[in-house]
């Protein structure tokens, strides 16, 4: 792999898993359809490693921390 194909990538774990993904991608392509599905559906949501929450639509960074967790939809 080239440096250039390499510095298009990021690194990326969700709840502590390492996952790699091209530069441009957004939050609901690194935790998965399944958890996007539950997000929309009000049923997860997704924070960082502080605690702040993050739209599906929401830009992936080099070494970001995203944790995702079911909750009750009446807490949203």
């Amino acid at each position: 792999m080239s440096e250039e194909t390499i510095a298009r990538r990021v690194r990326v774990f969700v709840n502590d898993r390492e996952g790699v993904f091209h530069l441009g991608l957004q939050v609901k392509h690194a935790i998965g359809s399944r958890w996007a599905r539950a997000v929309r559906e009000r049923r997860a949501v997704v924070r960082d490693a502080e605690g702040n929450r993050y739209g599906l639509d929401g830009a992936l960074y080099d070494g970001q921390r995203l944790y995702v967790e079911t909750i009750n939809p009446d807490q949203v």
